[in-house]
């Protein structure tokens, strides 16, 4: 009954794809909505706005 599960491959994300997320958040559109829509997972998304706050890259979004 063991499934074999496929290993999905390292996905790479731009800066200003990154900005555009934390922009949208900034704004009001939940966490859990923009993972989900974007199919990126939590821990990523909180790193990417922790960096935003410490770096300051809010932008508006698109």
């Amino acid at each position: 009954m063991t499934e074999t599960r496929q290993k999905r491959k390292p996905r790479k994300y731009t800066d200003a794809f990154k900005q555009q997320l934390v922009g949208l958040h900034c704004f009001g559109k939940r966490r859990c909505d923009i993972c989900r829509e974007y199919d990126i997972s939590h821990f990523l998304f909180d790193k990417w706005v922790k960096q935003a706050e410490n770096f300051g890259f809010y932008i508006l979004p698109l």
